[in-house]
């Protein structure tokens, strides 16, 4: 019968540092333990050490005691390969789920435009102003790889406790749950358990088996896909984001070309219109025609004042000036500038002249969406202004006098046919074409025709 010095912490270094087999024993703080398994092992029952004889020296008989709990061994072993297991398995979920639900929260959608549907007015400028915003996060910035390398650590850390005397004491205390609350689980006792659990090629299976769980989980493997896939949604959120907002700037610039052409498009037909009718209401002027209450206000003329004009221009002999005769202006060929006076440039309509309401709150959402795309989209109208196409008013009273009759016919009274003289080219109002003829109004005219010693005044009208 064998004698061993109650010193298990020395007799393990030695039985190590020499390489010798550990046949040795003692009383096992896995009294009352549970079953176990290691992963993809099998569920030991629960072993009671035998021969436990104890005296204040040392343990008796030890190498019958190791043979009588070898069963207890290899339990043990699969406890721990099972209780191993578990922290391989937490750091292999952590890894494998590490970019679980990061697609949905990068949601790289968040950045499609569809320029088709395009509307500044109703555009959401937060969801627009994103569109050109970079994404502010990439994978891992959360500390989400740190805490899957930690758990990859431990679980690592955990299967190389089984290398040292230290490490499987701790994988032993870690089995020893039940021993530890009633009061058994000493220092002495887990290292007669670790001599037990090295003597067994069971338990030693065990511990390796624990290594070749660690490395068929693949957790650095794991890791590295899933930062794969990770990046992969980081890549496509700033690949999208960047079409986006190309796109988006240019269905900017699009929309504002667009609004600016239709807007200069009807200020041109504006001016165009006003300009013919412009023109039309002078031409009317010309020729003395009936005007409609709308161009009289145009021209500031009463339709008394018109009417006046009208019958003047038909009855009076001065009238020849207007109708025309022989040698003489036809009847609209007169110069009406002398008579005309301008209130207004056509050629000052802008934009805000043709404007609507749709246009100027379209203006206003370009120019804003176009600050986050650093696009200065002024071109616009502001806002909407009435433009006053009336820019001619017709001075009657001039031109009632210089059809009043009065004045004439007193002069070609007065007048003695003395001399012969051209007649001159009488165009009421407008410039001579005959340097020979006089100057002025039609009253002028004759005066100084008279005075010249023109004959046969009357023939010049």
């Amino acid at each position: 019968m064998a004698f061993v010095p109650n010193d298990p912490n020395k007799e393990e270094e030695n039985q190590e540092q020499n390489g010798q087999p550990l046949p040795t024993g003692g009383e096992s703080s896995q009294l009352g333990a549970g079953t176990g398994s290691a992963p993809g092992g099998t569920t030991g029952a629960k072993a009671t050490p035998q021969n436990r004889t104890a005296s204040s020296s040392g343990f008796t008989n030890l190498n019958k005691y190791i043979a009588a709990n070898q069963p207890q061994a290899a339990q043990l072993g699969g406890q721990i390969r099972s209780k191993v297991g578990e922290t391989i398995n937490q750091a292999s979920t952590q890894a494998s789920d590490l970019d679980k639900g990061y697609a949905d929260k990068v949601n790289a959608n968040q950045y499609a435009f569809d320029a088709k549907k395009f509307d500044p007015v109703k555009q959401d400028k937060a969801q627009f102003q994103n569109l050109f915003t970079a994404p502010k996060s990439t994978f891992g910035s959360a500390g989400e790889v740190d805490n899957a390398n930690k758990a990859i650590e431990a679980a690592k850390t955990k299967v190389g406790q089984a290398d040292t005397i230290g490490g499987r004491k701790e994988l032993i205390n870690d089995q020893q749950s039940l021993s530890k609350a009633a009061g058994v689980n000493t220092a002495g006792l887990r290292s007669f358990d670790n001599l037990l659990l090295q003597s067994s090629k069971q338990g030693q299976e065990a511990l390796q088996g624990a290594k070749s769980d660690l490395e068929a989980a693949g957790l650095d493997q794991k890791l590295k896909a899933a930062q794969a896939r990770a990046q992969a949604v980081d890549a496509q959120a700033a690949s999208q984001q960047a079409k986006a907002a190309e796109e988006a700037k240019a269905a900017l610039q699009s929309g504002n070309q667009a609004l600016t052409g239709d807007l200069d498009k009807r200020l041109a037909a504006a001016k165009q219109s006003a300009t013919s009718q412009n023109q039309a209401l002078i031409s009317k002027v010309k020729n003395f025609g009936n005007l409609s209450p709308s161009e009289l206000k145009s021209l500031g003329v009463s339709a008394e004042d018109w009417s006046k004009a009208q019958a003047l221009a038909k009855s009076n002999p001065n009238a020849a000036a207007f109708k025309g005769s022989e040698g003489q202006a036809a009847l609209g060929n007169w110069n009406a500038a002398p008579y005309l006076k301008s209130t207004g440039n056509l050629a000052s309509m802008t934009r805000e002249n043709v404007a609507t309401a749709d246009d100027i709150a379209k203006s206003k959402a370009l120019a804003e969406l176009g600050g986050f795309a650093g696009l200065n989209l002024s071109g616009g109208p502001s806002q909407a202004s009435a433009f006053n196409t009336d820019v001619t008013d017709l001075d009657i009273s001039r031109l009632l006098a210089d059809l009043t009759p009065d004045q004439v016919e007193k002069v070609i009274a007065a007048a003695a046919p003395s001399g012969k003289g051209a007649p001159p080219s009488v165009i009421l109002g407008g410039p001579q074409t005959n340097k020979n003829s006089p100057s002025g109004t039609v009253g002028e005219k004759i005066v100084s025709g008279v005075k010249s010693g023109a004959k046969e005044v009357k023939s010049w009208f």
